[in-house]
């Protein structure tokens, strides 16, 4: 191909979606219809890890460091995701622009695993697949899908690998606004609950995420506390348990600065 926008490029994986080609390499996106013209779609700063279109302008954009990205306009615009919390993700598979899961094996505190949403990654599910990190993840339909670890064992599902009763997470803060060095104090509930249950709360303050596991008490409740210097998001996270599917909470956002009056 002769095409500036892939000539010489260092390619590594091409999409299909939408009756588009997408070719991409950790430094080049482009996208043809035929294949003999290429055109080159603009990418959030910084190393291309995995790219997953679900249709001519809607795609899913996994950057090497792991924080994912949105358009629905073919690249002239990508939101950040940050709802993943402090996992790291390293693959995704996408089969609209509502489904899909992500590969969450790194940054795992409880197991290696992926994450699925329902939701456009407002929210995202944790799900324990095997104790062995993701070799590769596939995605079809509506909840069907398959995940290959390293130890080349292949798991599937056709319920979207929800298995048990549906849960619920909810986060609250003490405030949306505090001043420069001080505290907020994030309660959250789980239901149902029956007391015990491990949550993570993840507080991402400029690009470094902070992990706290916390119980959750007999009625589902738990508190915990962060130290703002910057603006921060929150996220809560668990895993769910042999009755009960996982959950997690869409992101909350606490800004640092004086109050308007």
């Amino acid at each position: 191909m002769r095409s500036k926008a892939v000539a010489r490029k260092s390619l590594e994986d091409v999409d299909v979606a939408g009756g588009l080609v997408f070719a991409y390499g950790t430094r080049t996106l482009a996208v043809s219809r035929g294949g003999s013209r290429w055109a080159r779609v603009r990418t959030p700063r910084g190393r291309i890890g995995e790219v997953g279109f679900v249709s001519a302008r809607a795609g899913y954009l996994l950057r090497a460091d792991g924080r994912l990205f949105f358009t629905r306009n073919r690249g002239r615009r990508w939101s950040e995701i940050p709802s993943i919390g402090s996992f790291t993700a390293r693959d995704i598979a996408f089969t609209s622009v509502r489904r899909g899961f992500i590969d969450a094996s790194v940054g795992d505190p409880a197991g290696s695993g992926v994450l699925r949403t329902v939701d456009g990654g407002r929210s995202w599910q944790p799900q324990l697949v095997s104790p062995s990190d993701t070799a590769d993840i596939a995605a079809f339909g509506a909840s069907s899908g398959f995940r290959l670890d390293e130890d080349s064992r292949l798991f599937g599902t056709t319920t979207g690998g929800v298995s048990g009763a549906r849960s619920a997470l909810s986060l609250k803060p003490s405030a949306r606004r505090v001043r420069r060095g001080g505290r907020v104090t994030i309660r959250g509930r789980l239901r149902p609950a029956g007391g015990g249950e491990l949550v993570t709360v993840a507080q991402r303050n400029g690009k470094r995420w902070i992990r706290r596991s916390v119980r959750a008490a007999s009625n589902g409740s738990f508190t915990t506390r962060f130290k703002l210097v910057r603006s921060a998001v929150f996220v809560a996270q668990w895993r769910g348990d042999d009755a009960h599917s996982g959950d997690g909470t869409p992101v909350l956002r606490v800004k640092v600065g004086r109050r308007r009056r």
